[in-house]
């Protein structure tokens, strides 16, 4: 029997293949994470108001500021601590920055009912069937974005979120640094 040749010195014990493998799979991070050309478009998709019952389109939530989009629940325990913390953002950086919630899936009154519950008063929507996380291939809630005016979504966050992680997403998106 043969004996396989193996690793160098450099990684003793570690195939060639494995090596070249790492390499590609280096590679292609490294390629995702320095960024592209290639933006997200933030999708269109009817949902509801809670407040009103008026049927509108997502891309209607984009409008002449950067806008936070909490993608929420009213079973997730992590949707329960972040609605607080965007809520805070909203109040402080108004003007600035519009915060919005979509609901998925949840019955209007459950959703009237937790807002009242968690103290969250910004403009919140329902997306009854999921369509919008089908859309940014989301698979689950929380999920938080920084959608620009141009309706270019520059940052997606997928699980719970601090205030200071949406508004440090947010002075990135837009070069600029909140005000103390």
């Amino acid at each position: 029997m043969g004996r396989r040749r193996a690793g160098s010195a450099r990684w003793p014990g570690v195939p060639r293949r494995w090596k070249a493998l790492g390499v590609v799979v280096a590679l292609t991070v490294v390629g995702a994470c320095s960024g592209s050309d290639a933006t997200t478009q933030w999708p269109s998709v009817e949902v509801e108001s809670v407040a009103t019952g008026a049927v509108v389109s997502t891309a209607e939530l984009v409008g002449e500021v950067p806008v936070v989009i909490s993608l929420w629940a009213v079973w997730c325990q992590p949707c329960k601590r972040e609605l607080p913390a965007l809520q805070e953002l909203a109040t402080a950086r108004a003007g600035e920055i519009d915060v919005v919630g979509v609901n998925i899936g949840d019955d209007v009154s459950r959703v009237r009912a937790f807002l009242a519950e968690v103290g969250v008063d910004f403009p919140m929507f329902r997306d009854v069937d999921g369509l919008l996380l089908a859309e940014l291939d989301v698979p689950q809630v929380p999920a938080t974005a920084v959608v620009l005016p141009s309706g270019d979504v520059a940052w997606l966050h997928l699980g719970e979120v601090t205030r200071a992680q949406v508004e440090a997403a947010v002075d990135d998106a837009t070069g600029s640094a909140a005000n103390p």
